[in-house]
Protein backbone atom coordinates (compact mmCIF):
# COMPACT_ATOMS: atom_id res chain seq x y z
CA UNK A 1 0.00 0.00 0.00
CA UNK A 2 0.85 3.67 -0.88
CA UNK A 3 0.56 6.36 1.34
CA UNK A 4 -2.06 8.17 -0.79
CA UNK A 5 -3.87 4.79 0.51
CA UNK A 6 -3.74 5.25 3.62
CA UNK A 7 -4.87 9.12 3.85
CA UNK A 8 -6.60 9.87 0.97
CA UNK A 9 -8.50 11.94 1.97
CA UNK A 10 -6.07 14.30 3.70
CA UNK A 11 -4.54 14.77 0.55
CA UNK A 12 -7.24 15.30 -1.65
CA UNK A 13 -6.47 19.38 -1.17
CA UNK A 14 -3.27 19.12 -2.95
CA UNK A 15 -4.16 16.85 -5.44
CA UNK A 16 -3.51 18.23 -8.59
CA UNK A 17 -0.37 19.39 -7.54
CA UNK A 18 3.14 17.96 -8.08
CA UNK A 19 3.65 17.01 -4.25
CA UNK A 20 0.62 14.90 -4.92
CA UNK A 21 2.09 12.94 -7.42
CA UNK A 22 5.72 12.13 -5.47
CA UNK A 23 3.33 11.28 -2.14
CA UNK A 24 1.74 8.81 -4.37
CA UNK A 25 4.41 6.75 -5.54
CA UNK A 26 5.69 6.47 -1.56
CA UNK A 27 5.24 2.55 -0.50
CA UNK A 28 3.82 2.56 3.38
CA UNK A 29 4.93 -0.07 5.72
CA UNK A 30 2.34 -0.07 8.61
CA UNK A 31 3.83 -0.83 12.43
CA UNK A 32 0.50 -1.18 13.86
CA UNK A 33 -0.22 -4.40 12.25
CA UNK A 34 3.12 -5.84 12.65
CA UNK A 35 6.75 -5.86 12.25
CA UNK A 36 8.55 -6.38 9.52
CA UNK A 37 9.51 -9.90 7.86
CA UNK A 38 13.36 -10.71 8.57
CA UNK A 39 14.79 -9.78 5.24
CA UNK A 40 11.50 -8.10 4.24
CA UNK A 41 13.06 -4.78 1.92
CA UNK A 42 11.71 -1.35 3.44
CA UNK A 43 14.31 0.81 2.01
CA UNK A 44 11.50 2.25 -0.42
CA UNK A 45 9.13 2.50 2.06
CA UNK A 46 7.85 5.01 4.56
CA UNK A 47 7.30 3.87 8.16
CA UNK A 48 4.40 4.84 9.51
CA UNK A 49 2.55 3.74 13.23
CA UNK A 50 1.29 4.99 16.39
CA UNK A 51 3.31 5.79 19.20
CA UNK A 52 5.76 3.06 18.36
CA UNK A 53 8.83 2.71 20.40
CA UNK A 54 12.28 4.15 19.27
CA UNK A 55 14.05 1.17 19.45
CA UNK A 56 11.21 -0.67 17.49
CA UNK A 57 11.51 1.14 13.99
CA UNK A 58 15.25 1.67 14.40
CA UNK A 59 15.23 -1.97 14.01
CA UNK A 60 14.06 -2.05 10.86
CA UNK A 61 16.53 0.68 10.21
CA UNK A 62 19.32 -1.97 10.68
CA UNK A 63 17.91 -5.15 9.67
CA UNK A 64 15.22 -4.20 6.82
CA UNK A 65 17.03 -0.49 5.05
CA UNK A 66 13.87 1.45 6.06
CA UNK A 67 15.16 4.93 6.14
CA UNK A 68 11.59 6.98 7.32
CA UNK A 69 9.52 6.95 10.24
CA UNK A 70 6.26 8.74 11.21
CA UNK A 71 4.07 8.73 14.05
CA UNK A 72 0.48 9.02 12.71
CA UNK A 73 -0.25 10.22 16.19
CA UNK A 74 1.43 13.59 15.34
CA UNK A 75 -0.75 16.62 15.09
CA UNK A 76 1.21 17.84 11.96
CA UNK A 77 1.10 14.16 10.30
CA UNK A 78 0.88 15.56 6.66
CA UNK A 79 3.73 18.09 7.14
CA UNK A 80 5.66 15.04 8.18
CA UNK A 81 4.98 12.98 5.30
CA UNK A 82 5.49 15.37 3.29
CA UNK A 83 8.97 15.94 5.14
CA UNK A 84 9.70 12.11 4.31
CA UNK A 85 9.03 12.36 0.81
CA UNK A 86 10.78 14.84 0.21
CA UNK A 87 14.00 13.22 1.89
CA UNK A 88 13.07 9.81 0.43
CA UNK A 89 12.76 11.29 -3.40
CA UNK A 90 13.79 14.53 -3.34
CA UNK A 91 17.01 14.74 -1.16
CA UNK A 92 18.96 17.30 -2.95
CA UNK A 93 16.05 19.78 -2.78
CA UNK A 94 15.80 19.45 0.50
CA UNK A 95 19.73 20.04 1.07
CA UNK A 96 19.14 23.04 -1.75
CA UNK A 97 16.57 24.47 0.17
CA UNK A 98 16.11 23.33 3.65
CA UNK A 99 15.07 26.34 5.46
CA UNK A 100 12.44 26.59 2.54
CA UNK A 101 11.23 23.22 2.66
CA UNK A 102 11.05 23.25 6.99
CA UNK A 103 9.19 26.26 6.85
CA UNK A 104 6.48 24.74 4.08
CA UNK A 105 3.44 23.82 6.41
CA UNK A 106 3.65 28.30 7.67
CA UNK A 107 3.82 29.28 3.36
CA UNK A 108 5.57 32.26 4.37
CA UNK A 109 9.11 33.61 5.07
CA UNK A 110 7.76 36.00 7.13
CA UNK A 111 6.70 33.11 9.60
CA UNK A 112 9.97 32.57 11.01
CA UNK A 113 12.81 33.61 12.33
CA UNK A 114 16.40 32.42 11.35
CA UNK A 115 19.96 32.56 12.95
CA UNK A 116 22.36 31.63 11.30
CA UNK A 117 25.87 31.26 11.72
CA UNK A 118 29.32 29.90 9.77
CA UNK A 119 32.16 27.92 11.90
CA UNK A 120 35.16 26.39 10.65
CA UNK A 121 37.12 25.93 13.88
CA UNK A 122 36.70 25.03 18.00
CA UNK A 123 37.78 29.03 19.05
CA UNK A 124 34.30 29.80 16.83
CA UNK A 125 31.96 27.74 19.68
CA UNK A 126 31.61 30.94 22.49
CA UNK A 127 30.81 32.93 19.42
CA UNK A 128 28.15 30.45 18.72
CA UNK A 129 26.64 29.99 21.97
CA UNK A 130 26.59 33.73 22.58
CA UNK A 131 24.81 34.33 19.35
CA UNK A 132 22.49 31.45 19.85
CA UNK A 133 21.61 32.72 23.41
CA UNK A 134 20.54 36.54 22.23
CA UNK A 135 18.39 34.74 19.42
CA UNK A 136 16.97 32.43 22.02
CA UNK A 137 16.33 35.56 24.51
CA UNK A 138 14.76 37.48 21.53
CA UNK A 139 12.04 35.13 20.83
CA UNK A 140 10.12 34.24 24.31
CA UNK A 141 8.77 31.01 23.14
CA UNK A 142 12.30 29.19 23.09
CA UNK A 143 13.26 30.72 26.95
CA UNK A 144 11.63 27.78 28.70
CA UNK A 145 13.99 25.25 26.26
CA UNK A 146 16.79 27.59 26.37
CA UNK A 147 18.82 24.22 28.34
CA UNK A 148 18.08 21.67 25.49
CA UNK A 149 17.89 23.81 23.06
CA UNK A 150 22.41 24.95 24.28
CA UNK A 151 22.90 20.90 24.40
CA UNK A 152 21.27 20.33 20.85
CA UNK A 153 23.59 23.53 19.66
CA UNK A 154 26.30 22.14 21.92
CA UNK A 155 26.39 18.72 19.95
CA UNK A 156 25.73 19.83 16.45
CA UNK A 157 28.32 21.86 16.85
CA UNK A 158 31.15 19.33 17.84
CA UNK A 159 29.67 16.70 15.58
CA UNK A 160 29.72 18.89 12.41
CA UNK A 161 33.67 19.94 13.30
CA UNK A 162 34.97 16.63 14.83
CA UNK A 163 33.17 13.53 13.32
CA UNK A 164 32.47 15.21 9.49
CA UNK A 165 35.67 16.41 8.30
CA UNK A 166 37.64 13.04 6.34
CA UNK A 167 40.71 12.71 3.85
CA UNK A 168 40.76 11.71 0.05
CA UNK A 169 40.23 7.86 1.58
CA UNK A 170 37.14 8.52 3.52
CA UNK A 171 39.07 8.38 7.04
CA UNK A 172 37.93 10.80 9.95
CA UNK A 173 40.67 13.34 10.24
CA UNK A 174 39.93 14.16 13.77
CA UNK A 175 38.87 10.49 14.73
CA UNK A 176 41.44 10.47 17.65
CA UNK A 177 41.00 14.11 19.11
CA UNK A 178 39.16 14.35 22.15
CA UNK A 179 36.41 17.42 22.11
CA UNK A 180 38.47 19.94 24.43
CA UNK A 181 41.24 19.61 21.91
CA UNK A 182 41.36 22.92 19.50
CA UNK A 183 41.34 21.85 15.96
CA UNK A 184 40.50 23.90 12.46
CA UNK A 185 39.12 22.38 9.49
CA UNK A 186 41.91 22.21 6.76
CA UNK A 187 41.73 24.67 3.36
CA UNK A 188 38.90 27.17 3.72
CA UNK A 189 35.66 25.03 4.41
CA UNK A 190 33.44 26.10 6.66
CA UNK A 191 29.89 24.39 8.40
CA UNK A 192 26.92 26.48 8.97
CA UNK A 193 24.92 26.35 11.76
CA UNK A 194 21.20 27.03 12.03
CA UNK A 195 17.62 27.57 13.87
CA UNK A 196 14.56 28.19 12.64
CA UNK A 197 11.87 29.89 15.00
CA UNK A 198 8.23 29.70 13.73
CA UNK A 199 4.82 30.08 16.15
CA UNK A 200 5.04 26.79 17.59
CA UNK A 201 8.40 24.78 15.95
CA UNK A 202 12.02 24.96 16.42
CA UNK A 203 14.30 23.57 14.27
CA UNK A 204 18.09 23.35 14.88
CA UNK A 205 20.78 21.71 12.63
CA UNK A 206 24.36 22.25 11.57
CA UNK A 207 25.10 22.03 7.17
CA UNK A 208 28.84 20.43 6.70
CA UNK A 209 31.14 20.68 3.91
CA UNK A 210 31.99 17.14 4.09
CA UNK A 211 29.30 14.73 2.93
CA UNK A 212 30.78 11.41 5.48
CA UNK A 213 27.87 10.35 7.02
CA UNK A 214 27.07 6.79 6.58
CA UNK A 215 23.23 5.58 6.88
CA UNK A 216 24.09 2.22 8.00
CA UNK A 217 26.73 3.43 10.26
CA UNK A 218 24.11 6.00 11.93
CA UNK A 219 21.33 3.56 11.62
CA UNK A 220 23.50 0.72 13.68
CA UNK A 221 25.08 3.59 16.48
CA UNK A 222 21.27 5.10 17.12
CA UNK A 223 20.17 1.47 17.65
CA UNK A 224 22.55 0.60 19.83
CA UNK A 225 22.21 3.66 21.97
CA UNK A 226 18.53 3.08 22.28
CA UNK A 227 19.10 -0.38 23.32
CA UNK A 228 20.82 1.26 27.12
CA UNK A 229 18.27 1.78 29.74
CA UNK A 230 19.13 5.38 29.98
CA UNK A 231 21.54 8.20 28.14
CA UNK A 232 23.10 10.98 30.47
CA UNK A 233 25.09 13.70 29.12
CA UNK A 234 28.03 12.26 30.68
CA UNK A 235 27.37 9.18 28.56
CA UNK A 236 30.36 7.81 26.02
CA UNK A 237 30.54 6.36 22.96
CA UNK A 238 29.00 6.51 19.12
CA UNK A 239 25.26 7.36 19.04
CA UNK A 240 24.85 8.64 22.42
CA UNK A 241 25.54 12.11 21.28
CA UNK A 242 22.45 12.09 18.39
CA UNK A 243 20.37 10.07 21.29
CA UNK A 244 20.59 12.63 23.81
CA UNK A 245 19.73 15.28 20.58
CA UNK A 246 16.35 13.35 19.41
CA UNK A 247 15.29 12.70 23.28
CA UNK A 248 15.40 16.26 23.42
CA UNK A 249 13.45 16.68 19.87
CA UNK A 250 10.32 15.08 18.19
CA UNK A 251 12.18 14.86 14.63
CA UNK A 252 15.27 13.90 13.14
CA UNK A 253 16.80 14.78 9.55
CA UNK A 254 19.58 13.44 8.47
CA UNK A 255 20.74 13.89 4.96
CA UNK A 256 24.11 13.46 3.60
CA UNK A 257 25.50 14.14 -0.27
CA UNK A 258 28.76 11.44 -0.63
CA UNK A 259 31.36 13.94 -0.18
CA UNK A 260 29.76 17.00 -0.32
CA UNK A 261 27.68 18.12 2.10
CA UNK A 262 25.49 16.89 4.89
CA UNK A 263 22.44 17.93 7.64
CA UNK A 264 21.75 17.18 10.19
CA UNK A 265 18.62 18.74 11.59
CA UNK A 266 16.37 18.39 14.92
CA UNK A 267 12.58 19.25 15.18
CA UNK A 268 11.31 20.56 18.03
CA UNK A 269 7.57 21.80 19.63
CA UNK A 270 7.47 24.73 21.56
CA UNK A 271 4.06 24.14 22.55
CA UNK A 272 4.69 20.83 24.98
CA UNK A 273 5.61 20.82 28.41
CA UNK A 274 9.30 19.93 29.66
CA UNK A 275 7.77 16.94 31.06
CA UNK A 276 6.68 15.31 28.24
CA UNK A 277 9.38 15.89 25.88
CA UNK A 278 11.64 12.85 26.40
CA UNK A 279 7.93 10.56 26.32
CA UNK A 280 6.82 12.52 22.77
CA UNK A 281 6.81 9.45 20.23
CA UNK A 282 10.05 10.06 17.81
CA UNK A 283 10.66 10.43 14.54
CA UNK A 284 13.64 9.58 12.37
CA UNK A 285 14.69 10.29 8.45
CA UNK A 286 18.04 9.58 6.75
CA UNK A 287 18.72 9.48 3.01
CA UNK A 288 22.50 9.47 2.26
CA UNK A 289 23.13 9.56 -1.64
CA UNK A 290 25.41 10.47 -4.01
Amino acid sequence: MTLLDYYADSFKPIQNSPLYTLIGGIKAFNFDKGLPEEGADLSDHVGIGDHVGTQTFLEAFVNNGLSNFVQTSNDDLMYELFIAAVILKKPLLFLNNPLTILNSQHGSANAMNVWQENFNCTEHKARVLDSIEKFIGNNKGMNRLSENILIIIDELFSNALFNAPVDDNGYPIFKNMERDEKVKYPGNKNARIFAVHTQHDLFIGTIDPWGSIDRDHISNILHRAYSERKVTEDSKGAGFGLRMMLDRARSLYILSQHRERSLVCCHMRLNISLKKIENVPKQLHINCFG
